[in-house]
């Protein structure tokens, strides 16, 4: 025979939720200063993270992929010198994605706008808070650089000429984007300059579609890849 369970009285169930509840009243005001200290450097970190971040501006523009080809028109009498436009079959848009972030048109948008050069430094600001997130933000670029240089030296990180390394920036800021049954490439670009964002982005397209219509007129020829 097995011995059946007593049954817990409810004064019993509710006198041992006290002492549990008691037990973490205690553990808490044991470890009192631990548990600020860490609250106040996360939450403390987290603001000074958020006061001198890069600032970030996204760019969108839209491009409708429609391509033609001429054809001879077999009905004309003048065929042998008169052509017309026949409607291309519908581009592949995965194609078209990988060309427009391809290193060949990016490069060109690099040297085009001379992004590997180094603009001006900006003037420092007058006002006090803003002075003080200008001088977080250059210690922190500061301590960035040091980073990147210890690295360079111990050969941990492969250093990148100007030019290489303004093509990879604008190649991880670059995104494309299209919606199902849709020939609408949506394309994005994050950069940190408030101004001349879309300057880019529009020379980026313009590029695009000079490169493809080279492809249009040489189809065998797909030299910019």
């Amino acid at each position: 025979m097995y011995a059946q369970p007593e049954p817990v009285s409810p004064s019993r169930h509710e006198s041992w939720k006290a002492s549990a509840f008691s037990e973490f009243l205690t553990v808490i005001y044991r470890y009192r200063w631990l548990i600020v200290s860490t609250f106040l450097a996360t939450f403390l970190s987290t603001a000074v993270w958020l006061f001198i971040r890069q600032d970030s501006y996204e760019t969108t523009t839209k491009v409708l992929v429609r391509f033609s080809r001429e054809s001879f028109n077999p009905r004309s009498e003048s065929s042998s010198s008169v052509a017309r436009m026949l409607p291309a079959p519908k581009p592949d848009l995965p194609t078209e994605i990988d060309l427009i972030g391809s290193y060949a048109i990016i490069s060109q948008l690099v040297d085009r706008l001379h992004l590997d050069q180094p603009g001006p430094p900006k003037p420092a600001p007058t006002r006090i808070v803003p002075r003080i997130r200008y001088e977080l933000r250059r210690a922190s670029n500061w301590l960035n650089e040091l980073g990147d240089e210890i690295q360079y030296s111990l050969a941990v990180k492969e250093r990148l000429a100007l030019r290489e390394k303004a093509i990879v920036e604008v190649s991880e800021s670059l995104s494309v984007e299209t919606s199902k049954d849709s020939s609408v490439m949506s394309i994005k670009l994050k950069t940190k300059f408030k101004e001349g964002a879309s300057v880019i982005l529009n020379t980026l397209v313009e590029i695009y579609s000079e490169q493809r219509m080279k492809v249009e007129l040489n189809p065998g020829k797909m030299e910019f890849l």
